[in-house]
């Protein structure tokens, strides 16, 4: 910007409201339920005026001590400032006693709220901006300034995504007007469905805000069954609007699996050039479907989640929805401007805590899949000769704690080591954890060659034995079925791929 702009920038006065400061803090002086109301809302960094600042502070450090016999008014907090030696930098008594005359009654103490919050917001807005202007003038890396910009709006983002506590009836009617236009057959019952119907009678779909793990080792098919669930998806409503981000191949490789799953000409006919006419037939076919698709496919590397926002909350605009996104996969991503010495789980964490914040905000599911640690094949090892099944649990996530913590839906793509080496495989799809519902163990067959999931219901259910202690339930026909507990989910976990090699996937 020319030199005398950036001058007049830096002489404005901040956004501020003298008296609408001073009206918030006659209104919690004069009223302890203004003030109970307004504490968790407001901190310090709301006021602009130093006095201010420090009057608001003796009101916080009362109102913690009320139970001990404090008085949190005008004559608490003069004492409380007498004593820390701050009373004349606020303008002695005098100042106080006019600050509570400034206003005729607390009956508008919410209009001088949103005045408050509202100037400090935008001076919260101005210092960020500030922070993106000295970053842009000291680094000429143009990515990392980007990232740095969008960290800051997306930290702005989250902080006001956060919310207050609501009264039950508000939540309640949303609830009830869903339930009624299902009723009334208005609305489809549940979330977005996968295509794979006993998979949705167990979850009731994905649902907006929800993480979906999705782990498995190398070559088992996590991308496979990603792409599966993304066919499905668009083949059953090509209006669906997908974000697909794919940070171990290009977007030509990921829409050639595609092409594989929905033709169903497998992968190695394709590479060497298909034979019959009626396989390009099968191809066209298939690309003229695609094409009128809101599938959208994103190749960067480095990715962050910052940037998954930046781009997901422009297709949302841009497209008017967004019904689904999915990450291949979650241990690749990175994190922008890393804090000194964070360790790799940490940066994860924050890549986890990031990825549900954009659910929450965008209202999507999104699907993320995962690698998994070496520790259940250490324990296969172990157990090789001892006829004991192994199976993954959420122990084995790479870089865990997080991870489950936040994850709604965790499912393991798992395969029976009797047939480790098969092209066509069979694999369980265990459901780990499922916080809003019952868990539980599918059954499908996985082609590796055409990229395909299919129920495995040669035994005339969609559920095949599984030999474990626990008796499978006649009525429901989902193996060793339970409700997830939140303090203790069932010890299953996922491992991970993502839209993998043709050999892996």
């Amino acid at each position: 910007m020319p030199k005398s702009d950036e001058g007049k920038l830096n002489l404005r006065v901040m956004p501020n409201s003298y008296e609408a400061e001073q009206a918030v803090l006659a209104c919690m002086l004069l009223d302890n339920d203004v003030c109970t109301d307004f504490l968790p809302k407001i901190n310090e960094d709301d006021f602009y005026a130093v006095a201010h600042r420090k009057i608001f502070a003796a009101i916080a450090e009362l109102s913690r001590e009320v139970g001990e016999g404090k008085s949190v008014d005008v004559i608490g907090v003069m004492s409380r400032l007498n004593r820390k030696g701050e009373l004349d930098a606020v303008g002695g008594a005098g100042a106080l006693e006019t600050l509570v005359n400034s206003v005729p009654s607390t009956a508008n103490a919410d209009y001088y709220l949103s005045l408050l919050k509202r100037d400090g917001m935008l001076r919260t807005i101005i210092r960020r901006c500030n922070e993106i202007i000295e970053r842009a003038y000291g680094d000429d890396n143009v990515d990392s300034v980007r990232a740095f910009a969008e960290a800051q709006f997306f930290d702005l983002n989250a902080a006001s995504a956060e919310g207050e506590l609501r009264h039950v009836s508000v939540p309640m009617a949303q609830v009830i007007r869903r339930l009624n236009s299902i009723f009334r057959k208005e609305a489809e019952s549940g979330g977005l469905k996968t295509g794979f119907d006993d998979l949705d009678t167990l979850l009731n779909g994905f649902l907006p805000g929800q993480i979906i793990i999705v782990a498995a080792r190398p070559g088992l098919g996590k991308t496979a069954f990603a792409l599966n669930v993304i066919a499905n998806i668009v083949q059953r409503d090509p209006s669906s609007v997908i974000a697909a981000f794919n940070l171990e191949m290009s977007a030509s490789e990921l829409a050639q699996r595609i092409l594989v799953n929905m033709s169903e000409i497998g992968m190695q006919t394709l590479v060497k050039g298909y034979e019959k006419p009626e396989d390009w037939d099968k191809i066209w076919g298939v690309s003229s479907k695609l094409t009128p698709t809101g599938l959208y496919i994103d190749d960067t590397v480095n990715l962050s989640h910052e940037d998954v926002l930046h781009k997901c909350r422009s297709l949302k605009k841009s497209k008017g929805r967004l019904d689904l996104v999915v990450i291949d996969y979650l241990q690749l991503m990175t994190v922008k401007d890393k804090k000194r010495n964070s360790s790799r789980q940490q940066e994860v964490a924050d890549i986890s805590r990031g990825m549900k914040i954009i659910a929450k905000e965008l209202e999507v599911p999104v699907i993320l899949l995962s690698q998994m640690s070496r520790d259940v094949e250490k324990r296969e090892q172990e157990n090789k000769d001892g006829g004991v099944i192994v199976e993954p649990k959420l122990s084995d996530l790479r870089e865990s704690g997080a991870i489950e913590q936040d994850a709604d839906v965790v499912m393991f793509i798992h395969r029976p080591r009797d047939n480790t080496d098969a092209v066509v495989k069979n694999v369980q799809l265990i459901v780990a954890k499922h916080r809003n519902g019952p868990t539980g163990t599918l059954h499908f067959i996985f082609d590796g060659d055409k990229m395909k999931f299919k129920p495995a219901k040669n035994a005339g259910s969609s559920f095949a034995a599984v030999p474990k202690p626990a008796p499978r339930s006649e009525e429901t026909g989902f193996d060793e079925m339970s409700y997830g507990d939140e303090d203790a989910p069932p010890e299953n976990d996922l491992p991970a791929d993502a839209f993998g090699g043709a050999g892996e996937e």
